[in-house]
């Protein structure tokens, strides 16, 4: 949208122009009319003019003398000149101005649209040419911010280019500030958002902030600040960038982390405090979102030295085992609290602490199901489910209800046993006309032969070659009724070798010989 300013001493010409539907059909709005030169500079004073429409012969100040002011104060304004008077000295005064047309009233319409039509044409050509030329330096000045955060610069080359890139370099002391997007679904959006963000903190602070910032590949809005050589003095922008955190939270509905990196007096030192800042920003697992960190927290600055508090590994996998659920629970509460209260210490030592929980009660689990198929599908893929969680919170939700689960299990005692069992039992179902022991069942799904006799007895009530004899014995009386099969073949059939054994078996089970049945 295009502003145009009307100035004529005749309020049925102003009036006129205004109705006229060609502003609407250009993309131009009327902000505003003046009576004389004296009115219209103090209306383009206050207001961003890029068209005038202005009558020659007017009171105190007429066109000529307006476009001449216009022209002193270097105002970049398309001038159309309107006068009912044909007078060779004012067109050639306007010609020397540079005005874009002169029209005698009244106006002849096709002429004014075409006039205008062409002023506009002008103005997106300028404005074409300007966002060109502006995207260009702002691709160089990001190219060249990237370089330097990275260390990809040298110091000739940065002064060299900074000239070039429009960038004040006069920093005794500063530091580097990220702004990570923590909501959105994909990158392009957090793309979008970060722009935004980088927007808005050129708002708040000045705008030499947007010429010190960019978006890097990671979607971080990344900001230089300049800062006062004392560290002392360093609060003023902590606390404006808690105010501008809060200001973010309040407007919009997003999920930012900010984090400050070190302080730095060396131009060349600017990839320290980028680093600096990008390693806090792996302490949001740790914290909520919206949040600030900053690299002077002394809670943060740890020297790597200490170790974690104890972790009662063991004593919770025993109570998982024993089916002590609240007891495990209680201890697994307590023990994550612990760890979330040792946040000073390196992340990768608080992350690893919950992955070997975690692998110690699968294992556990898996070892107690003798089918992999059979383990509970929230035992499966533990690790990507542990990586893809970005914040403590939701790591300890998995590790605590893991641990739940797990002592769910093994406290239902029958549960644990179906769970061992059932494929065994499936598997004798669809196999008993084989040779089949207990030992060879031992040997199939590798478990001890005892156990798994004590298993089959728990589950059936009876012996493991009572069992198997039941299933023949049934699956004989089915071939007995359904076919005309001889008593040698079914006995061979449903698994006993030696026909004898089989009529000896037959008849104890149902109290009649196989002929007698059939």
């Amino acid at each position: 949208m295009y502003n145009v300013v009307i100035v004529d001493d005749e309020p049925i010409v102003v009036e006129a122009l205004r109705k006229s539907t060609v502003w609407d059909d250009f993309g131009l709005e009327v902000i505003g009319d003046a009576y004389n030169g004296i009115e219209a500079l103090e209306l383009m004073e206050k207001h961003h003019v890029h068209l005038l429409i202005t009558d020659v012969r007017m009171p105190q100040m007429d066109g000529i003398e307006l476009i001449r002011s216009i022209h002193q104060r270097g105002w970049d304004i398309r001038i159309v000149i309107l006068s009912g008077h044909d007078d060779f000295l004012y067109v050639k005064q306007a010609v020397k101005l540079g005005v874009e047309n002169y029209m005698l009233k009244p106006l002849d319409k096709n002429e004014f649209v075409a006039s205008i039509s062409a002023i506009v044409e002008k103005l997106q050509d300028t404005a074409n040419r300007q966002i060109g030329l502006a995207e260009q330096l702002n691709a160089f000045r990001e190219n060249l911010l990237l370089r330097w955060v990275t260390g990809s610069i040298s110091r000739a080359e940065l002064k060299e280019k900074s000239q070039i890139a429009q960038i004040e370099l006069n920093l005794d002391c500063f530091r580097i500030a990220l702004i990570k997007v923590l909501s959105g679904e994909d990158n392009a959006q957090k793309h979008r958002v970060a722009l935004m963000i980088r927007d808005q903190l050129a708002q708040w602070f000045n705008h030499e902030t947007l010429r010190l910032s960019f978006c890097d590949s990671s979607h971080d809005v990344v900001a230089i600040f300049s800062e006062p050589t004392e560290a002392s003095d360093g609060a003023p922008l902590l606390g404006q960038l808690k105010l501008f955190l809060s200001e973010i939270k309040a407007r919009n509905d997003l999920q930012i982390l900010i984090t400050i990196g070190q302080r730095t007096t060396d131009l060349l030192g600017a990839d320290f405090s980028y680093q600096s800042a990008k390693e806090l920003q792996g302490y949001s697992f740790l914290l909520p979102p919206n949040s600030l960190i900053d690299s002077d927290d002394d809670t943060k600055n740890h020297s790597g030295q200490e170790q974690l508090p104890s972790f009662p590994y063991e004593t919770i996998n025993n109570l998982i085992l024993a089916g002590r659920k609240e007891e495990c629970l209680e201890l697994t509460r307590a023990a994550l609290e612990g760890l979330q209260d040792a946040s000073h210490l390196p992340l990768l030592q608080l992350k690893n602490a919950l992955l070997e929980l975690l692998f110690q009660i699968a294992n556990t689990v898996k070892k107690s199901v003798v089918n992999p198929q059979h383990v509970p599908d929230q035992f499966k893929h533990l690790y990507l489910r542990f990586e893809s969680s970005t914040r403590f919170d939701d790591l300890a939700k998995l590790v605590y209800d893991t641990v739940a689960l797990a002592s769910d299990l093994f406290g239902d005692k029958s549960g644990t046993a179906n769970a061992t069992i059932k494929p065994i039992l499936d598997y004798v179902l669809q196999h008993s006309n084989q040779d089949l022991s207990l030992k060879t069942l031992s040997y199939k799904f590798n478990i001890n032969a005892s156990y798994l006799g004590q298993l089959f007895r728990k589950e059936t009530g009876i012996l493991f070659s009572s069992y198997l004899n039941h299933l023949r014995i049934e699956k004989a009386k089915e071939l007995l009724m359904q076919t005309d099969m001889k008593m040698t073949d079914i006995a061979a059939k449903v698994g006993y070798l030696e026909p004898s054994h089989f009529y000896k078996i037959f008849k104890k089970a149902t109290g009649v010989s196989p002929a007698e049945f059939k």
